[in-house]
């Protein structure tokens, strides 16, 4: 039902310096020094492909990306080599969006400077003006102003000597180990072995080749350049690979989206160089350094960050003045209501003819009466008789002034403990919600339980109506649905 949108962001009208980035919006110089902060959002609306990256059934960042994210930064402070970045925190890609934010501290006496990367999800609209919450710290590391290393061309391709490795079905078995890459991590093309050597071959998918251009590296082909090394994941399926840390990362090209990759392992790092098709340094990394992880610590990072939300049903002020106007009800008399009854729509619509007047007020009352059908059939029954009483009565005009109340009987679980007794009124309750959202100020809905004294349920109406949102009334005491957010574990 949501259109999709291309992001829009006026950097310069912010105050701020355009970064010429996709997962960077704007930057500025540091008032009180020399330091530069760079600022971003992503979500997996502006940035679909990176929801494509999922370890253990969560949305990573790759750190790829955090790595492309300070090669930026540095590029945009005159430091040209990533001399070191640790990844402290994997960085969850949750569906409402996040903030990134970089920062690159003042240089040294050797001309070296800190770089952070930190991110803040967008929830704080619920805190007080000004709170921004807490902010977590995914990598820091190190930007150098020394030249970058001389690249070396590549030789024959692939080596003399190499020996080629299957590599079909790898993203495949990578799946049930847990590394769910979608198709734009899924570039791995060849592999082949010398001694302790591997040598790749790595693409973008064409639909990523004219947004390559504007990364120094494409997160999702650097990511790609270090498939190779799951091969063997087979073999340790209980812990997942990933990159732990970078060292002496050198960006020689711009824009690639094809790669050949060497790969010299020792132990848990790896050297990498990378080449263009045609030989032509692209990238260099003195050591990537990889650690193990278990699926259940990514999945509990996943939900610690803010926690969760969830409906509860609070107490809410009770309107004293019932409104004025007539009141209407279709079916026999409510108990404790005071309203005109009617047997069904077609009889008020005789009285109408007739020359009875329109009523402010129309209640339509709901209770599941056929107690023989199952649920499933009862709760069809339900909502298209429902369905079509609220159509027929939206389109006479007689009743144009009209606003409808729905009333039913345990449709919502309100307090602790309390279940839906009566499955189809909860989905005409369901119903009547869309109905609501789809013609503002003409619904209200109100569900009862239980007992009641003389004027509760007619106070309780009133309250509905004046509040536009549904309404339980629970051993005399009126409850509004709201949001409320479960405390993370680390608050």
């Amino acid at each position: 039902y949501w259109l999709a949108t291309t992001p829009t962001t006026d950097a310069t009208h912010l105050g701020l310096t355009p970064v010429n980035h996709p997962l960077l919006g704007g930057m500025t110089r540091l008032a009180d020094g020399d330091g530069l902060l760079l600022s971003g959002r992503l979500s997996a609306r502006t940035h679909p492909w990176l929801a494509q990256h999922l370890i253990a059934g969560s949305a990573l960042l790759p750190g790829s990306a955090l790595v492309d994210l300070a090669i930026a930064a540095g590029d945009r402070a005159g430091l040209g080599v990533l001399r070191e970045l640790v990844l402290a925190k994997p960085l969850h890609l949750p569906d409402e969006g996040i903030r990134v934010q970089l920062t690159v501290g003042t240089p040294d006496d050797s001309g070296e400077c800190s770089v952070t990367i930190h991110s803040h999800r967008d929830t704080a609209a619920d805190g007080p003006p000004g709170d921004e919450g807490e902010w977590t710290l995914h990598a820091s590391g190190v930007l150098s102003n020394a030249d970058r290393p001389g690249p070396v061309e590549q030789g024959v391709w692939p080596p003399p000597g190499a020996r080629p490795l299957a590599h079909e079905g790898l993203y495949e078995r990578l799946t049930d180990l847990g590394y769910d890459y979608g198709s734009a991590f899924r570039g791995l093309q060849a592999v082949w072995e010398s001694g302790t050597d591997l040598y790749a071959e790595v693409a973008l998918p064409e639909e990523l080749h004219e947004q390559a251009a504007e990364y120094g590296i494409h997160p999702a082909l650097l990511d790609a350049a270090l498939h190779a090394l799951l091969l063997d994941a087979a073999d340790t399926p209980d812990e997942l690979r990933l990159p732990f840390s970078y060292d002496g990362v050198a960006l020689h090209a711009w824009g690639a989206t094809r790669l050949r990759v060497h790969l010299s392992t020792k132990n848990n790092s790896v050297a990498l160089t990378a080449t263009d098709p045609t030989g032509q340094p692209v990238l260099s990394v003195d050591s990537v350094t990889m650690r193990s992880v278990t699926a259940d610590r990514i999945t509990t990072r996943a939900a610690a960050p803010d926690g969760l939300y969830r409906l509860v049903w609070q107490p809410i002020q009770t309107t004293d003045s019932t409104p004025a106007g007539r009141w209407a009800v279709l079916g026999s008399q409510v108990a404790g209501l005071t309203a005109v009854p009617y047997q069904d729509l077609d009889a008020l619509d005789a009285a109408l003819a007739a020359g009875d007047p329109a009523p402010n007020v129309l209640v339509l009352p709901y209770r599941t009466a056929d107690e023989q059908l199952d649920a499933a059939a009862a709760t069809r029954n339900a909502v298209r008789e429902m369905l079509e009483t609220v159509q027929r009565a939206l389109a006479d005009e007689r009743l144009g002034a009209a606003t409808f109340l729905l009333l039913t009987n345990s449709a919502v679980g309100v307090m602790p403990g309390e279940d839906v007794e009566d499955l189809p009124a909860a989905a005409v309750h369901g119903l009547m919600r869309t109905a609501a959202s789809e013609h503002p100020g003409r619904f209200a809905l109100l569900d009862i339980h239980g007992d009641h004294p003389a004027g509760a349920i007619d106070t309780a109406a009133a309250t509905a109506l004046s509040h536009q949102l549904p309404v339980a009334l629970r051993d005399a005491t009126l409850y509004g649905p709201h949001l409320t957010r479960t405390p993370s574990p680390h608050h």
